[in-house]
């Protein structure tokens, strides 16, 4: 059996948390990680794994350029799974598991490989027990849309490749999150294969186990081992963005409103709080320091989704049609992809106007003194762009420096405030002791006297 999984620098703590996990349940086991950014920082000691790149697996670099462009780091990094799963059963491995970086193990996998040998496919479901209904929008819509099987988890063997190859063929350029065309990453293709291919789905209960669904369990312990549901807890998945900074709950994430608290399962929240340290320890925060390689061109301009969605739309075209691919600004400079992009957003501003227009509802367009050319223009002006967040950087400090300064006169002038304040209060404490005098009380009938008199001469004496 042979465990791979696919990451970006930024998730190198993952991947060494998840191979040492998975080498440790599975004695005489393998494991290889696809690291899809080529990072300078390389780590001084060996790694756990064996390392391997997108040209490893059959992504040449022109591919990769193509990815980089139209897909968001995780698009492009799920994009890759059947590529990495038909490759290495190209190696020779008989059985091999794919694993989340996310991903723990608990205990032994052979179970997936068996399932393997025997069905070809092992895919997991996101939940085996059904929810109760939850308002208007339930968790189990929620599977739906995203795809009742999660791809975090499966097994393969050589049989296997039909479903790999029809796997890669649709994410190689259809991986996107676009809930219009019913897309969900990678994942949503797998609702498919159940009907197209030979297949097992899991219902073994210590697999898989997430946030999405412990709603009615929770991990129970003896001594030092986890279970679940009376059976050994084999996998856990720490899914949604999982902070190990702040191990008191599984995400942050306002989609997984609907997840209970670990307040509601301890037992759950031990396990939270060991990965947290595990994953601290294996260099989280200094893998965090990584710098993003995949979000902007290489002036550093960034690639906005609209961008993203135009080449992807004009690649689909070409490659379906026979006609030369859309450059990208990795593969054909910067300033060619601006070029080519440009009639594209004086198409889509005017398409924006016009529907705007049509529906009568004063929309964001209307009563712009801009072209749509003018808009597009101003869109496509990088240095322009880069310019203005300059430009509104330095209002920042500004402004930061201006309150620091306001502060520290605020502080002086309340210094002076209380000072005053406490000569003040010493000046009445004088004033009482006088009027409380043995001097002053005798001598008040004289002083009202004269005070009657000088108000008969005129104030005179």
């Amino acid at each position: 059996m042979h465990g791979c999984t696919i990451t970006t620098a930024h998730y190198r703590a993952h991947a060494r948390v998840l191979a040492e996990s998975f080498l440790a349940a599975n004695p005489g086991a393998s494991f290889s990680v696809l690291m899809i950014d080529d990072s300078p920082e390389r780590p001084s000691a060996p790694e756990p794994f064996q390392t391997l790149a997108p040209a490893d697996i059959g992504i040449d670099r022109a591919e990769l350029q193509r990815r980089t462009t139209m897909y968001i780091t995780q698009g492009m990094s799920v994009s890759m799974k059947p590529d990495l799963l038909l490759a290495l059963l190209d190696c020779g491995h008989e059985t091999v598991v794919f694993v989340d970086a996310d991903g723990f193990v608990y205990d032994s996998l052979d179970l997936l490989a068996e399932l393997a040998r025997e069905h070809s496919l092992v895919l997991s479901p996101h939940s085996n027990d059904p929810y109760p209904l939850w308002e208007v929008d339930s968790p189990e819509q929620t599977f739906i849309r995203a795809g009742t099987i999660n791809a975090g988890l499966m097994a393969v063997s050589g049989q296997a490749r039909p479903f790999l190859r029809w796997w890669a063929q649709r994410t190689a350029r259809r991986c996107v999150f676009d809930p219009p065309r019913g897309l969900f990453l990678e994942q949503t293709w797998l609702m498919l294969a159940p009907s197209l291919f030979e297949h097992h789905i899991l219902r073994e209960r210590g697999l898989n186990v997430a946030g999405w669904n412990i709603h009615d369990r929770d991990v129970q312990w003896q001594g030092e081992r986890p279970t679940i549901d009376g059976v050994p807890l084999r996998h856990f998945h720490y899914a949604m963005s999982y902070d190990p900074e702040h191990p008191e709950r599984l995400t942050a994430s306002e989609h997984a409103r609907w997840w209970p608290s670990l307040e509601q399962r301890p037992g759950v929240a031990r396990l939270s709080r060991e990965y947290a340290e595990r994953l601290l320890a294996a260099g989280f925060r200094q893998a965090r320091q990584a710098p993003p390689l995949f979000d902007a061109m290489p002036d550093g301009a960034p690639i906005e989704p609209w961008m993203r969605a135009a080449y992807r739309e004009a690649l689909i075209h070409a490659e379906l049609n026979d006609e030369p691919e859309p450059p990208n600004p990795f593969a054909h400079g910067q300033e060619r992809f601006l070029e080519w992009l440009q009639p594209r957003a004086v198409e889509r501003l005017a398409g924006a106007r016009v529907g705007e227009a049509g529906t009568g509802s004063g929309g964001a367009f209307d009563g712009e003194p801009f072209s749509a050319q003018e808009m597009a223009e101003a869109m496509m002006d990088t240095a322009k762009l880069l310019e203005r967040i300059r430009e509104l950087e330095r209002i920042r400090d500004d402004a930061v420096a201006w309150a620091e300064r306001v502060s520290g006169e605020l502080k002086l002038a309340g210094e002076a405030i209380d000072e005053r304040n406490r000569q003040l209060a010493e000046q009445q404490g004088v004033l009482e002791e006088v009027w409380n005098s043995l001097s002053w009380r005798v001598t008040r009938p004289l002083r009202t006297v004269k005070e009657k008199a000088a108000r008969r001469s005129g104030g005179s004496s």
